[in-house]
């Protein structure tokens, strides 16, 4: 009951990234204030107790909790606690605390976290020399904070004047007051410049000016001293994009400049920028804004949300903008507004609500990735399963092939969207008996022994064809049984035994010595005859012989060959040394995995991610056995560093990359020995693609898990919300009070719009 009483009577503070608000100088219903919602590559929300919680990109540990691993819902960060004002920087975090102490964590290249510069710290710490803190804005390698007496600091990277002081190098990463700025109310930044706003309305600006984004005229591209913005006055809100500036007057008209590639000042003319502030038409009654990476976000007094630019929401090139403000499917009882590279809005419940492509996990809707397994929807009597990079493939019984996930080479279906979270039918292709993908394009054998391809072609990895709009036969192969596929080869197995081959052949993949160009036309490889099972890797190929010996060719960079790394290429087939009695080989990018008749596993070749299951993340030429693997029935070796497989009992073991919860729902990124994936069972075969699971069961239904972000989970749930998609909050979210620095007392806003 006491939630739902703060729910209802506490502020709502809501910073957009680059985004500032100060008080206007007359009472105004509905005034948001800032400092609890951010976003950027990732997420932050702080909740009524003064905790940050974090989700989306942590490449640089961004998101505070100790790692460098992404995370698609939201959760708690431990410390710092007491926190009054947060922002979501590109790829690094500021926050104050109530003692108005800062706090920083994520990318430090530059010196952005305000300590000497480092390539990340994951960990949150103490900015040092820092008092008096009532708000903070990060810029793509720089940071602000305002100081409660009206003053600016500024630390990281200067490489364009965006810290207001000339510095001796390109970065300083001690905090130091920007000259000439006194009595400030409010900050923005972005990629390379900055702004503040005055007391008085009157708006400042410094730093790159390279799409007009400060607003007034330079003599360069840059100007590393603030100065006022002509023509602005009244200003009661700031709100900065990739190198777009939106501001609010008291009035309630908004007021655009800067960059506009994709239209996104709201401007009918197709200017590429205009540096003038201009009046945004149409456009009155403003309360709120929000500048996004290539869009403008605003709600208008009556709680309505309206949007132009990039729509980001789009998966279709060239991408282009819109100029027109249009009114939003959104919630009711709009509150408040972020924007970023995604848009997001909270309503007066205390709900999260985001949409666009969700990638990077950024809108915390749980729909890029699943930590546990999912059925792909609406299949049965599945044969196979084919994983490609973002997309994947299922032969079922009757010989149709169905397709779900990544569709911009029509690797799918040219009638299909770009993205289809749904399976559904290939479409005028004959009746299949094996099928195999690569990273964009398609290959199936039909029963006739002819090979079909569809998707990408640019390679000749099916043929001289152009992009086609259903799936063409390929030309000089018949009588073949089984296909393989590289990126941009494939390869492709005889009822006799011998091996075909074309696409690109820059690492000799195709087996032809001497010949490194893109074939279209299929050849054979040459001297190499017994083969019953290929593999194709990024650049090499295994090739398993009935009499157990597997031979390989192609890039030995990481020693995938089963040859010293000395030797680059080889462009002919040759054994792999101390393998015999083998059953089934798969080919990761640069590493292999082999099934012994004995039912153990074999590794060798690239080992970083620990994806040979040796204890190690040591590289090795020589195949050795993974420690512990016994009555082993199927491998998977992956592009993505993760090594799958399934055992007798119908158990699926996994040691590597444990990114996106591949092997665990874990904070540990790699597991270099074997552990067991608990919610699978009664497995008969494994495939994988780019960071995304498939386990095909005993009943001949499949289960997929790990990375959605381009809708290969065939759930039927896409990671792209077109219309607006709750923020799954594990409680209902309330926010802390705001605190006016020109004030002694809490503001709050309004419950209600």
């Amino acid at each position: 009951m006491r939630n739902l009483w703060m729910a209802l009577l506490w502020a709502v503070l809501l910073t957009a990234h680059g985004g500032a608000w100060a008080s206007p100088h007359q009472t105004r219903p509905h005034r948001p204030l800032r400092g609890v919602l951010s976003n950027g590559t990732h997420t932050l929300a702080l909740d009524a107790d003064g905790t940050v919680w974090s989700w989306g990109g942590n490449w640089y540990g961004q998101l505070g909790d100790g790692t460098n691993r992404r995370r698609d819902l939201p959760a708690a960060l431990e410390t710092p606690r007491g926190v009054k004002y947060i922002e979501a920087g590109s790829m690094h975090t500021l926050v104050v605390r109530e003692n108005g102490t800062v706090w920083s964590w994520g990318n430090n290249a530059n010196g952005q976290l305000g300590r000497p510069a480092s390539p990340s710290e994951p960990t949150p710490q103490q900015v040092p020399g820092l008092t008096g803190g009532e708000a903070v804005e990060s810029g793509f390698t720089h940071s602000l904070m305002l100081r409660e007496d009206g003053t600016v600091w500024s630390w990281g990277g200067n490489s364009t004047g965006q810290l207001g002081r000339i510095t001796s190098t390109p970065f300083d990463a001690t905090p130091t007051q920007v000259p000439g700025l006194t009595n400030m109310v409010a900050l923005a930044a972005s990629t390379n410049h900055s702004l503040a706003l005055r007391e008085d309305g009157t708006v400042w600006s410094w730093g790159s000016n390279a799409n007009g984004q400060l607003g007034r005229p330079t003599a360069t591209h840059f100007d590393p001293i603030p100065a006022q913005v002509p023509g602005l006055t009244d200003v009661v809100a700031l709100s900065a994009g990739s190198d777009h500036v939106l501001a609010l007057r008291a009035n309630g008209t908004l007021w655009a400049w800067g960059g506009n590639r994709y239209r996104q000042l709201g401007f009918p003319e197709a200017t590429a920028s205009n540096p003038t502030p201009r009046q945004v038409p149409a456009l009155t009654n403003v309360v709120d804004v929000a500048a996004g990476s290539d869009f403008s976000l605003v709600r208008r007094a009556d709680g309505s949300v309206w949007m132009w630019g990039l729509d980001p929401s789009s998966v279709t090139t060239p991408w282009e903008g819109d100029h027109t403000p249009r009114r939003m499917d959104v919630p009711r009882h709009v509150i408040a507004l972020a924007a970023g590279r995604l848009p997001l809005v909270m309503t007066k419940d205390g709900t999260l609500w985001g949409w666009g492509w969700n990638t990077g996990g950024s809108l915390g809707t749980g729909t890029n990735s699943r930590t546990s397994p999912e059925r792909v929807r609406h299949l049965s009597r599945i044969v196979t399963v084919s994983a490609g990079q973002f997309f994947s493939l299922a032969l079922r019984e009757d010989g149709t092939v169905w397709g779900w996930g990544d569709n911009r080479y029509a690797q799918l279906n040219p009638r299909l969207p770009e993205l289809s979270a749904t399976p559904s039918q290939v479409m005028d292709l004959p009746k299949a008996v094996a099928i195999a993908t690569g990273a964009v394009h398609a290959l199936a054998v039909a029963e006739d022994g002819s090979v079909w391809g569809w998707g990408d072609t640019s390679d000749g990895q099916f043929g001289p064809q152009l992009p086609t709009a259903s799936p063409v036969r390929v030309e000089g192969l018949s009588g073949m049984v089984a296909v393989t596929a590289g990126p941009t080869f494939s390869m492709a197995l005889r009822e006799d035994g011998t091996v075909w081959g074309l696409g690109r052949n820059g690492y000799g993949q195709l087996g032809w010595p001497n010949d490194f160009g893109i074939h279209t036309a299929p050849r054979q490889v040459p001297d190499l005859t017994g083969v019953v099972t290929l593999s194709a890797g990024d650049a090499h190929v295994l090739a398993l012989r009935e009499d157990g010996t597997v031979w390989a060719w192609g890039s030995n960079s990481r020693g995938q060959l089963g040859v010293e790394t000395s030797l680059t290429s080889r462009y002919t087939p040759a054994p792999v040394p101390g393998l015999t009695d083998v059953v089934a080989i798969s080919a990761g990018q640069s590493s292999n995995l082999a099934l012994r008749r004995d039912g153990t596993v074999w590794g060798w070749g690239d080992n970083s991610l620990g994806q040979l299951g040796d204890g190690t993340r040591l590289s090795r030429y020589t195949p050795a056995p993974v420690a512990g693997l016994t009555d082993v029935v199927g491998l998977m070796s992956t592009s993505y560093g993760t090594s799958l497989v399934v055992r007798r009992d119908g158990t699926v073991w996994g040691f590597g990359y444990n990114d996106i919860g591949m092997l665990a729902n874990t904070a540990q990124q790699f597991y270099t020995t074997p552990v067991q994936l608990p919610a699978l069972a009664r497995v008969k075969a494994l495939s994988a693609g780019m960071g995304t699971g498939y386990a095909l069961l005993k009943d001949g239904t499949a289960r997929a898990w790990g990375s959605n972000a381009y809708d290969q989970i065939g759930d039927g749930v896409s990671s792209v919300h077109s219309t607006p998609a709750r923020v799954r909050l594990p409680c209902r979210f309330t926010a802390m009070t705001s605190r006016d620095h020109r004030d002694s007392e809490a503001r709050h806003c309004p419950a209600m719009p």
